[in-house]
């Protein structure tokens, strides 16, 4: 538990509840229908290098329309970003599933994630944070 839930006890229902879950079918397979179309344009508009991509109906990826990305895509390595680096496409992926997932409140925006001040590679302060 983190620090600041120190003497948090949750209600037993809630408890017993979240144990009858399983983790693979209620986490991993939660899912938003991801408008790939704004968001590579976005992302080429805004001159990255990155392709995201999405599972139409039946599994396939495709890299156009409106494609399903599940929770369980959203990490590195992932086939559904084509990228020079991973974790920076990963960041790109994880913003367009959650402002197209059903339950977040999210606003559908691309991350500004050029650094202005810099004079040779405007990404290098971000790429060094998402290494670490």
């Amino acid at each position: 538990m983190h620090l600041l839930d120190d003497g948090f006890a949750p209600p037993e229902a809630c408890v017993q509840w979240c144990r009858a879950r399983a983790y693979p079918l209620h986490v991993l397979d939660d899912s938003a229908h991801v408008d790939l179309d704004w968001w590579n344009h976005h992302l080429h508009e805004h001159k990255h290098e990155i392709v995201l991509h999405g599972r139409d109906l039946d599994g396939r990826v495709v890299d156009r329309g409106i494609a399903v990305v599940q929770r369980n895509d959203l990490q590195l390595g992932s086939e559904l970003v084509d990228s020079e680096h991973d974790a920076l496409g990963l960041l790109f992926l994880c913003a367009a599933w959650r402002s197209a997932h059903r339950s977040r409140r999210a606003t559908r925006r691309l991350p500004d994630v050029f650094n202005p001040y810099a004079e040779q590679e405007p990404l290098a302060k971000i790429k060094n944070v998402l290494d670490r």
